[in-house]
């Protein structure tokens, strides 16, 4: 904590506000905003800007917080200045804030600002006022590199005599130090009006007032410090309940891995079927083969050795034998074959197809969905017409399609968004050479 600086925002707030209970509350306020380590520049820009919009209420009892209240050139500077001189004359006389800086807090250049600084103490200082010796006062401010006219003199005599012309300017003026005689008085009552201000003593009603603002505080010293011991353990709790709000509402980018773990599944399961059926057709092959060199070569042996006709005909016997047995086996495994094509034809056939997309241009991708349904010749499956509006941000379809038209409807379907699809089985059966879809569009975050 700055006392110091807190001292001198107590003064400028009390000379802004002249009553007591307003300069207070003023106080508090500017204290609670910054905190209390804040620099008197920092309170300074917040209380111009609080001063402008603020106007002072009038009181009877002025200035009893100081130790010296009686400011009769500050009450005078009051009455008869305006709100942006009462603030320069109060920051540079009471408080010797630098010209450049006040310029910023008040958004204006530093030109203006002595300009208005000269101005306001003209208004306080009595008998601030040129006597002209000749007519050629009244032609020119300069005359020369040094020569200056008494005009020049009275416009820049303020800031001279408070340490804060420019070079340029001081140098001119003592240069023409014949004329300065004439504005001993002035000078002297410059000098005592920044006396006025600048020895402001306080009272002790300002100690309370800080130690109230400490104590007030210290609550919140004390609360911050528990919160950084338990930050870890709140950054925990954190983690944990946005955990568990993402398992329960389940977000569409969860939910993607089981889509690709179906996926997965189907592609595998495919890939057996496939695989039975070239080993089926293998085992047929080879079965044939050994069967008909069996009867060939059993035809043949009669031809290189004599035999009876007794001893053929169980040689064809056992020909017509064999080939009802290959044709049998044969019938057999084809109708074995035949049956369990038949089934994995079911269970592929039988399903439907459940996808979800992602899409930023919602509306404008819903009706073309809608329209590349229709153009391959798919229709509505369900009771609600292809693309009923689900909510605000989700339409659906629900439809048949022509199988042979699957990979192109996929193809389009990714075209106008982050597509994700599953293959179901369902009992529902479908007509020969179609397929069953139901999607979802989302909109795009």
């Amino acid at each position: 904590m700055q006392i110091e600086e807190l001292k001198k925002l107590w003064i400028s707030c009390h000379l802004l506000y002249q009553n007591s209970s307003q300069a207070r509350d003023v106080f508090h306020t500017l204290v609670a905003k910054e905190g209390l380590s804040s620099d008197f520049l920092t309170f300074l820009k917040k209380l111009y800007f609080y001063f402008k919009k603020n106007d002072p209420v009038k009181s009877a009892s002025l200035y009893f917080e100081f130790a010296k209240n009686e400011l009769i050139l500050w009450n005078k500077a009051l009455q008869k200045c305006t709100s942006d001189e009462v603030f320069i004359l109060m920051s540079v006389l009471a408080h010797d804030v630098n010209l450049i800086y006040l310029s910023e807090v008040m958004s204006v250049s530093e030109t203006r600002i002595r300009y208005l600084l000269n101005q306001g103490i003209r208004k306080v200082i009595k008998n601030y006022n040129i006597n002209f010796d000749s007519k050629k006062d009244l032609k020119l401010r300069e005359y020369g590199q040094n020569d200056v006219t008494n005009l020049f003199i009275h416009e820049h005599f303020a800031e001279y005599c408070l340490n804060l012309s420019t070079d340029e300017v001081k140098r001119k003026i003592d240069n023409s130090s014949k004329e300065l005689s004439r504005y001993d008085q002035i000078k002297n009552d410059i000098l005592s009006f920044q006396n006025e201000l600048s020895s402001l003593k306080i009272g002790d009603i300002f100690y309370e007032e800080v130690q109230i603002l400490e104590s007030s505080r210290l609550p919140q010293k004390k609360k911050s410090a528990q919160i950084s011991r338990h930050k870890d353990k709140i950054i925990i709790i954190v983690v944990l309940l946005i955990f568990t709000v993402l398992m329960v509402i389940r977000p569409s980018f969860l939910k993607l891995d089981n889509i690709n773990d179906n996926r997965k599944k189907i592609i595998l399961d495919e890939v057996a079927l496939k695989k039975n059926e070239i080993v089926r057709t293998d085992l047929i092959t080879n079965d044939l083969d050994e069967t008909v060199s069996k009867v060939v070569q059993a035809e043949a042996n009669p031809n290189k050795q004599e035999t009876s006709l007794s001893e053929v005909k169980p040689v064809v016997s056992t020909s017509q034998t064999t080939s009802m047995q290959i044709s049998k086996s044969v019938s057999s495994v084809v109708s074995q074959d035949v049956r369990i094509n038949t089934k994995a034809e079911a269970k592929v056939i039988n399903g439907v197809y459940k996808g979800e997309m992602t899409a930023q241009d919602w509306e404008i991708v819903s009706k073309l969905i809608k329209d590349k349904i229709v153009e391959i010749g798919g229709t509505k499956a369900g009771e609600v017409e292809l693309g009923w509006i689900k909510n605000k941000k989700t339409s659906y379809y629900h439809f048949v399609f022509p199988a042979d038209k699957f990979d192109t409807l996929i193809t389009q379907f990714k075209k106008y968004g982050n597509l994700n699809y599953r293959f179901e089985p369902h009992p529902r059966k479908l007509p020969d050479g179609q397929k069953r879809f139901i999607l979802e569009v989302h909109q795009g975050e």
